[in-house]
């Protein structure tokens, strides 16, 4: 087994087809199907099934697959700390993985205005992935909220926040500035749909063991003509209720949850056994400047 056979094989698995990775790579099919056949006798086990034309990786090339990703990012992270100890610049491409949008929109421009050179990647995805990919070393950082405790990675809260619901101006709860959870539970609520793992409701409902009268959930921009023709009500808080008030401040009201203590959180994930290059540092460091850490 050595790195290349790896690296092939990672192509292989992405393309589920030796002919399509071939083409990719720009190699023959028969070349790189004779070094997968390689890769299977160095390790011992079947790391593909061969169904016709397409490939599946069995359970045995999913666990390859997985260290194949933290040998080879492992071998990237040597070659540039040895490019930095030379004291030379590197082109650096920095991925970053968010749960939300918008956990990042306030300072990006920020960012990129104080260093015009970097280069940012920004992807959603679950936590979950946020994870797997932190640890194989296809993501320099994560943004996510509610983290779970791992002893390969580091993390730093960037702030917490209290919920609150969201109203119009002539709701009839307006001049309370708070709602009680009996109060809440027949609220029309608007929220993201249910396949999204973020949902503030479903976190505060969990808490406070109460199920939410949601009338409405679709993406947020739907959310937000549904709020402003009054449909329902959105569940928010300090740093997410700008994307909603798009109007005059003195058009909304906002409501403190009572009985809770769910807070929103926010997190920044990395690996703890990596190797941050400067353009990472560089960012890690704007971060908790801007968050006062």
């Amino acid at each position: 087994m050595n790195l290349l056979q790896l690296e092939y094989f990672q192509e292989v698995a992405k393309a589920q087809s030796i002919t399509k990775a071939a083409k990719k790579l720009k190699i023959s099919q028969s070349a790189l199907s004779i070094m997968m056949n390689k890769l299977e006798s160095s390790i011992g086990y079947p790391l593909l099934n061969r169904q016709g034309r397409t490939i599946r990786i069995t359970r045995y090339g999913e666990v390859v697959l997985y260290y194949s990703y933290i040998l080879l990012n492992e071998m990237k992270d040597i070659q540039q700390e040895f490019i930095e100890l030379q004291g030379l610049e590197q082109k650096y491409t920095l991925v970053l993985g968010v749960t939300d949008n918008n956990y990042y929109g306030d300072w990006l421009l920020k960012l990129m205005e104080q260093y015009p050179d970097m280069h940012l990647n920004v992807l959603q995805m679950s936590r979950e992935d946020i994870y797997r990919n932190l640890l194989i070393g296809n993501l320099d950082f994560g943004i996510s909220n509610q983290i779970e405790y791992h002893d390969q990675l580091s993390s730093q809260l960037l702030f917490s926040q209290p919920y609150q619901l969201l109203i119009r101006y002539n709701h009839p709860l307006a001049s309370k500035g708070t709602i009680t959870v009996e109060e809440l539970m027949q609220e029309p609520i608007i929220s993201l749909p249910p396949s999204h793992k973020e949902r503030m409701i479903d976190n505060l409902s969990c808490d406070m063991h109460f199920r939410p009268n949601i009338v409405f959930e679709g993406n947020s921009d739907i959310m937000s003509e549904m709020f402003h023709a009054g449909v329902g009500s959105i569940l928010t808080c300090a740093h997410n209720r700008k994307q909603w008030m798009i109007k005059a401040p003195e058009e909304y009201a906002l409501l403190d949850v009572i009985g809770s203590n769910a807070r929103y959180e926010m997190y920044l994930l990395w690996s703890s056994h990596r190797f941050l290059p400067k353009q990472a540092r560089i960012f890690k460091e704007f971060v908790f400047d801007y968050y006062h850490i």
